[in-house]
């Protein structure tokens, strides 16, 4: 937006006469942010994450197929209604009769979660899943000290088994694969329904109506896909990603909900628990053929190995979906890749070799609405300098966007943002939201805190060393300066007095962590 602003007064404030007009002046900013919210919601918008997606004609559609109202329903809550509508379906009933989930769920082992099919071929792998399978899942809360995870190394490449799901704990990295390797990225389609579908998990309270429901479900949503690609209504569409969120968020994210009525810990755990001994069952597999696996997350695997093993490779594959009920639905969708930049395993870029680029975590350069952009620079300059090999300088130099030297900071409950005058102290109290950028010429942006109860007048020091009463406070950007940037002023791009050491050092941070690796 060209400008970030709040209401200028508070709500219970009794108006005065000469604060009209900036009330106006808002209503009128509001209006015009909430219309071009509106034109990316029914995706007229550039953004390619939202570029032809019209949400709005999406619930009309829904509302014209369901019967259900949810014009202002987030997608989740679509997904969970859709499921309510098919449960009340079959089972006869209205939405108020519902049966509700019983809180007091008894324990169970991690056991008791396996799949019937499982199956390992050596004894590294028995021993490793046997020594947590009579442990009881806790399903509150995880703490730091009694988080429920388990390390296995095998081969160079070691994995984390917890409650969630499976990752492998990889370091920054690059990897290239030689003439004659091939680097290939493995998927599990459709996972968390699959394995609700196969293993014929359901809700107790629900009964088996409930995955009924949710079976059919799946099958409705292929044959509108079926349908799109056949007609190309957009009706089809619309339904195949109704169901879509029917499945996930509104389906198996919900069985896990306490305050859901498809509350259901065990068949969320199943699910977990089970695709993770899916996942080593294949990485086993592979790697006792001299496949070797050196990446793995959630709903897939990585491996570098030689191409005179492809045909192996793909062998194994169909045997392993054959095995856990892959066969028909939940196969594996392979990817390509001619470079792998790695700082963690949910953090990474990746060319595919037909020159598609795949990025995560820091490396990604378009978000959602609701998502954190700040510093979009940084991320465009690693992309440039993995993908083209331009220097980290030369991109952040020579661009012109303000709005991608831009970052966000809010305050929260009592915590108050201020911009202090580096030289004479002058203090400004901001908004709640702020958007700014580093500069040369900027001011100190403070978070500031109330004193702790019975510690005021205690030694306390602000960022200049010196005490004050106990109020505490924290630099935001400690070491740099910063200008505020809510309203938007259009000016050669050398005139807003950027910082660009301050990007490009991020930048050049992330890129030496992943680099010092080729050195040892």
């Amino acid at each position: 937006m060209e400008n970030i602003e709040e209401m200028p007064i508070p709500h219970d404030h009794n108006v005065l006469e000469s604060e009209i007009q900036s009330i106006l002046d808002y209503n009128k900013w509001d209006v015009i942010a909430t219309y071009k919210f509106y034109l990316v919601t029914i995706g007229e918008t550039e953004h390619p994450l939202y570029k032809g997606i019209d949400k709005i004609q999406l619930r009309k559609d829904i509302i014209k197929e369901f019967d259900i109202k949810c014009i202002n329903y987030n997608d989740v809550k679509i997904g969970d209604e859709i499921n309510k509508f098919k449960y009340c379906q079959l089972s006869g009933i209205n939405k108020k009769e519902l049966p509700k989930p019983n809180k007091q769920i008894k324990d169970f082992k991690f056991k008791d979660c396996f799949p019937e099919y499982m199956e390992f071929q050596t004894v590294e792998f028995r021993n490793f899943v046997n020594a947590f399978a009579n442990l009881t899942v806790k399903l509150k809360k995880e703490t730091v000290k009694d988080k429920q995870e388990f390390r296995f190394t095998f081969n160079g490449t070691t994995y984390v088994i917890a409650r969630g799901g499976i990752h492998s704990e990889d370091k920054p990295r690059i990897v290239k694969p030689l003439e004659n390797e091939i680097l290939r990225d493995a998927d599990i389609g459709s996972q968390y329904p699959n394995s609700i579908r196969k293993r014929k998990l359901f809700p107790v309270h629900l009964g088996e109506n409930w995955l009924s429901g949710y079976t059919s479900i799946i099958q409705d949503r292929l044959s509108a896909k079926k349908k799109y690609k056949e007609t190309k209504e957009p009706k089809y569409q619309a339904i195949q990603e109704a169901y879509k969120l029917s499945l996930n968020g509104g389906g198996y994210g919900k069985l896990g909900e306490e305050s859901s009525w498809q509350y259901s810990p065990f068949s969320t755990m199943c699910v977990t628990i089970g695709n993770q001994i899916e996942i080593l069952m294949l990485i086993e597999s592979l790697e006792i053929n001299g496949i070797h696996v050196i990446s793995a997350n959630t709903d897939g695997i990585v491996c570098l190995f030689d191409k005179s093993k492809e045909e192996l490779y793909y062998k194994l594959c169909k045997e392993w979906e054959i095995k856990v009920g892959n066969a028909d639905l939940g196969q594996l969708e392979y990817a390509d890749y001619k470079l792998l930049v790695q700082t963690s395993v949910n953090s990474y870029l990746a060319i595919k070799t037909n020159g598609e680029v795949k990025k995560k975590s820091e490396f990604v350069t378009d978000f959602e609405l609701h998502k954190n952009k700040s510093a979009r620079i940084i991320p465009l300059a690693l992309e440039n300098y993995f993908v083209n090999g331009i220097l980290v300088t030369d991109t952040i130099l020579n661009h012109k966007n303000i709005y991608d030297f831009c970052l966000g900071t809010k305050s929260i409950g009592t915590n108050r943002l201020i911009h202090l005058e580096p030289i004479k102290g002058t203090e400004i109290k901001l908004q709640k939201i702020n958007r700014y950028y580093v500069s040369t010429n900027g001011w100190h942006l403070l978070k500031r805190l109330k004193p702790l109860e019975n510690k005021k007048f205690s030694r306390q020091l602000d960022i200049f060393g010196n005490e004050n009463d106990g109020t505490r406070e924290s630099e935001i950007e400690a070491g740099w300066l910063t200008t505020i940037y809510n309203k938007h002023v259009e000016k050669p791009i050398q005139q807003y007095n950027i910082n660009y050491n301050y990007y490009i050092e991020g930048a050049q941070k992330i890129i030496d962590k992943i680099e010092s690796t080729l050195k040892n």
